[in-house]
């Protein structure tokens, strides 16, 4: 196996984040999708959607569903889960 297939073989895509927002709790199941580098979100697991990022304009946004927060709010706790900014 290549270095860089192992790497990221090895990698972890998968996130759980707890928030609490405005009084209410949310848990969110994230996966790292390798294709599109999306993020496919399950909210309080029912809830689901992709989280995308404009790479020209930095401009996050969700497609199939609407996040109960703010969509910011939402591409902040992703991506400080994955340790990556954009």
């Amino acid at each position: 196996m290549k270095p860089e297939t192992y790497a990221l073989h090895i990698m972890d895509l998968n996130r759980n984040i707890q928030y609490r927002y405005e009084g209410q709790n949310y848990e969110y199941a994230v996966i790292y999708n390798l294709q599109d580098h999306s993020f496919d979100v399950t909210e309080n697991q029912r809830n689901q959607f992709k989280l995308v990022v404009n790479p020209q304009t930095k401009v996050w946004s969700t497609q199939g569903g609407e996040a109960s927060i703010p969509v910011e709010v939402l591409a902040k706790l992703v991506q400080q889960s994955y340790g990556v900014f954009v």
